[in-house]
């Protein structure tokens, strides 16, 4: 579905209550793995079915495909639905974290990166990587200490994301933890992160070297 179909969905809210029986036919259409034309006709009617519809698949999916198209529509309502996608984020109990955090990233919503910094720290090496990574495409240089805590983290995605977050936000705090994660012994180095992170160096150096000639 390209990204003006799903705009010209959104534009479709008439604020309409979504009765069971609505909510369930748009799920069960959107949840039909076969059948390209039915899911993308389910999230044409979310125009009429409204943001809660799309929330609702999102956390109570009945198939993978549901969960995933739930959360491309969600992307379309953009920062409309940021709210609501950090109040379920919130939530005790089981969370969608890892697709809910590279959610918050496409829509790069710098209301979004208390939590995110949160999910930096998950348990999970997988969610760690996906909140760092949001963190990297929103830019907000609030984000930067809970950054270079990763940057040692022990799972090399995790710091691998770390490296490039540091790079694309450009802040100059970030400069002794990299050159000291480069520094680390050969046996434990990561080349990607090695990269990323002698990268991340010399975008900070260049950008700070254009501030200082302004």
């Amino acid at each position: 579905m390209s990204n003006q179909e799903q705009k010209d969905a959104i534009k479709r809210i008439d604020g309409s209550q979504v009765d069971g029986d609505a909510a369930k036919l748009w799920a069960g259409r959107l949840g039909d793995e076969a059948t390209f034309d039915s899911a993308r006709a389910a999230l044409l009617d979310l125009g009429r079915l409204g943001l809660d519809a799309a929330l609702d698949a999102y956390i109570k999916p009945t198939t993978r495909l549901m969960h995933e198209n739930a959360g491309q529509v969600l992307c379309a309502f953009g920062a409309m639905a940021v709210p609501s996608i950090l109040n379920y984020l919130r939530q005790p109990g089981d969370v969608f974290t890892i697709s809910t955090a590279s959610l918050l990233g496409t829509i790069a919503d710098a209301r979004a990166v208390d939590d995110l910094i949160i999910l930096a720290r998950h348990k999970s090496h997988f969610t760690r990587a996906s909140a760092v990574d949001a963190l990297r495409r929103i830019g907000d240089k609030r984000a930067v200490e809970a950054v270079i805590d990763r940057l040692h983290d022990r799972a090399p995605a995790v710091a691998y994301e770390a490296a490039r977050c540091l790079g694309e936000i450009g802040d100059d705090r970030a400069v002794p933890e990299l050159e000291r994660l480069l520094k680390r012994p050969s046996t434990i180095r990561q080349p990607g992160t090695m990269h990323e992170a002698q990268d991340a160096i010399e975008k900070i150096m260049r950008r700070t070297s254009v501030r200082a000639n302004r």
